[in-house]
């Protein structure tokens, strides 16, 4: 199961996109950043410079909205990231 954390900005939207344009279930934790959530240290355990968005997946973090992007193509097999890096 994915687990999306973020506040409504392009960077975590995009992953947002990806993540439903495949079609995989995920949920979305939006962060209160104002009360300083994305500094926990929960928080910082899966992205340590404490910024959104973050992708869980089962054990393994990843944060960095292109590189959520690309995990969840690869990993799902989808087409949306082709693995022949000539045809993009």
């Amino acid at each position: 199961m994915y687990r999306l954390y973020g506040i409504p900005t392009q960077n975590t939207l995009k992953a947002a996109y990806v993540l439903d344009a495949i079609g995989v279930d995920y949920e979305y934790k939006k962060m209160d950043v104002q009360s300083g959530e994305h500094k926990t240290e929960e928080f910082l355990k899966m992205n340590p410079v404490g910024k959104v968005p973050v992708l869980k997946h089962n054990d393994f973090s990843l944060f960095e909205s292109g590189a959520i992007c690309r995990y969840v193509a690869n990993v799902e097999g989808s087409d949306l990231y082709p693995t022949d890096k000539k045809t993009c």
